[in-house]
């Protein structure tokens, strides 16, 4: 059985777990905050813009463009 995370009560006899204490206990909404604003910007334009790894004809075609660059190269050397 997993032990609980100690318990105390702050000078408003809040309870709190133990590293979230005044003054910090105010970032924890701060955190999330940012953490929805994240996620929003990701899901919502990021997301859109981002092409991923390449794959398939996209690796092929750069791969291609790599010979051609080396065998470019190495005809002036």
């Amino acid at each position: 059985m997993a032990a609980a995370l100690p318990q105390r009560q702050d000078e408003r006899g809040r309870e709190g777990w133990l590293g979230i204490q005044p003054p910090n206990d105010g970032l924890v909404t701060y955190i999330v905050g940012l953490l929805v604003l994240m996620a929003v910007l990701w899901f919502g334009v990021a997301r859109r813009r981002f092409p991923g790894p390449p794959v398939g004809a996209v690796l092929a075609r750069r791969r291609a463009e790599i010979v051609a660059a080396e065998a470019a190269l190495a005809e002036t050397l």
